[in-house]
């Protein structure tokens, strides 16, 4: 399975999943007018692929600054995959790492909403 990578831009956050490690990284702005556009190739084809053979265990960076409504309801989407991935044995964890309230409290929002290891971790800004 290949590594996805997609450099920031001024409107989307900088991704990086990588099936050989377990490893998916968000990290950036997500303030992108077609969410659905940029997130559903990344969480519904290569997420839903790397879920049929994933890593002994998976772990997710996110460190975002900043993201809109479309495309938090991506993120969430991308915790349910993980969430039953979870389910169904796999090893998984998520760091929320952030650097202001906001961005924290979206965090303990999402932590609330699924039944996988989550971690809030303050980062400097």
């Amino acid at each position: 399975m290949i590594t996805i990578q997609i450099e920031e831009t001024a409107k989307t956050p900088f991704i990086k999943f990588n099936a050989q490690e377990g490893r998916l990284t968000i990290k950036g702005k997500s303030i992108t007018e077609n969410a659905h556009k940029f997130y559903n190739p990344i969480i519904n084809d290569w997420l839903e692929e790397y879920a049929l053979n994933p890593h002994e265990k998976t772990t997710a960076n996110i460190e975002l600054e900043y993201f809109n409504t479309s495309s938090s309801m991506w993120i969430l989407r991308l915790f349910k995959k993980l969430e039953e991935m979870n389910g169904k044995g796999h090893k998984i964890v998520v760091n929320w790492l952030y650097s202001d309230e906001d961005i924290y409290n979206a965090g303990e929002d999402y932590q609330e909403l699924v039944s996988i290891p989550f971690n809030l971790i303050e980062v400097e800004p």
